[in-house]
């Protein structure tokens, strides 16, 4: 793989955000879940779901070469969220992305990260020291989409 880089995403680049969610949830996610949480995933969500994170600079983006590979989005001890491309998936990109991202997340002085995982990355989580702590659904705005997650905390020790 060439060089790895990772940059800030702007507002303009909400798009390719949402895109990249896309992409990874609807290949990735599949093992995980039924088809009819997969089509509806992205039922009541646009690329303006992630325009607030944008605006705060918390979405970071790994590029290789020119291309936007995946991303991770960060708040003082929470992982929001973070997917990879599946054509880039199993590169280590992602363990890198989370890397940093836990750097975010602990800068505020908290001693705990904490993330809702997909079920399809809870193993991907676990090797990374997050331990899960319990299931649970999050729930659409609009209440019409419930996915099941996993909820994972890391302990900076």
């Amino acid at each position: 793989m060439t060089k790895l880089n990772f940059k800030i995403a702007t507002i303009n680049e909400a798009e390719e955000v949402f895109l990249i969610h896309k992409k990874s949830v609807t290949s990735l996610c599949r093992t995980s879940y039924p088809k009819e949480i997969i089509d509806n995933w992205f039922k009541d969500r646009t690329s303006e779901y992630y325009y607030d994170s944008l605006k705060n600079e918390k979405i970071l983006f790994a590029v290789v070469e020119d291309t936007k590979v995946g991303f991770i989005e960060t708040a003082p001890g929470e992982i929001i969220n973070l997917f990879v491309l599946p054509e880039f998936a199993g590169k280590g990109i992602g363990k890198k992305l989370l890397n940093l991202g836990l750097k975010v997340a602990l800068n505020n002085s908290s001693k705990t990260v904490k993330i809702d995982a997909t079920l399809n990355s809870v193993e991907f989580y676990r090797s990374a020291g997050f331990i899960e702590i319990g299931r649970d659904v999050w729930i659409s705005p609009s209440k019409e989409i419930k996915i099941p997650i996993a909820t994972m905390e890391f302990k900076n020790i």
